[in-house]
């Protein structure tokens, strides 16, 4: 899969949020989900985990980039960028979080 294919999908305007019919387990630090439609347990890595979090309220693809950059000023961001493309779009794929098309 290209590096452009999520941004190609999914307007950097769009509003994401978790799906609300994914279960949440936290063990100590880390989050393992189940997916809603496969029943998968999925292991979040630190950036799924950050993401997870923050997703917890809708933001926009645009709203979480910023947050990424801010955090991590000394990381090129090209490479955040491609880092948070791959991982937006295995928690999409994965039915975990979803482009908000209430509003």
């Amino acid at each position: 899969m290209s590096e452009d294919t999520y941004a190609n999908r999914i307007s950097p305007a769009a509003c994401l949020r978790r799906n609300p019919d994914v279960r949440e387990t936290p063990v100590d630090d880390d989050i393992f989900l189940v997916a809603p439609d496969s029943d998968d347990i999925v292991y979040l890595d630190r950036i799924g985990t950050a993401i997870w979090k923050l997703l917890e309220a809708p933001h926009t693809q645009e709203d979480v980039r910023a947050v990424f950059h801010d955090a991590f000023p000394d990381v090129p961001p090209a490479r955040i960028d491609t880092d948070l493309n791959n991982a937006l779009q295995d928690l999409l794929a994965r039915g975990l979080i979803v482009v908000d098309r209430t509003g």
